[in-house]
């Protein structure tokens, strides 16, 4: 089963501990990501989201805020485990 969502994010905002299944995430725009569990000095460390890439993302539980200074844009196709109905 696949879900397709638009994720956007505003500057300074976080969302708070969730995972995610495989997927391919198509950036927008350019934007500063961090998990604060591991940048708890609050310093700009994060990583760099480069605009007009596809990227396939293993599964992972993390948390995420934006400490860039423009609000993240991307695209996600979320690949989720079938269930019995």
């Amino acid at each position: 089963m696949k879900c397709l969502f638009e994720e956007s994010l505003a500057p300074g905002d976080a969302r708070e501990l969730h995972n995610h299944a495989q997927r391919v995430v198509v950036r927008l725009n350019s934007a500063r990501l961090t998990d604060p569990r591991f940048n708890s000095e609050g310093t700009n460390k994060g990583s760099l989201q480069v605009p007009n890439t596809v990227k396939f993302a293993e599964p992972i539980v993390h948390v995420v805020q934006n400490i860039g200074d423009i609000p993240l844009f991307s695209i996600v196709i979320e690949f989720k485990a079938q269930t019995s109905q």
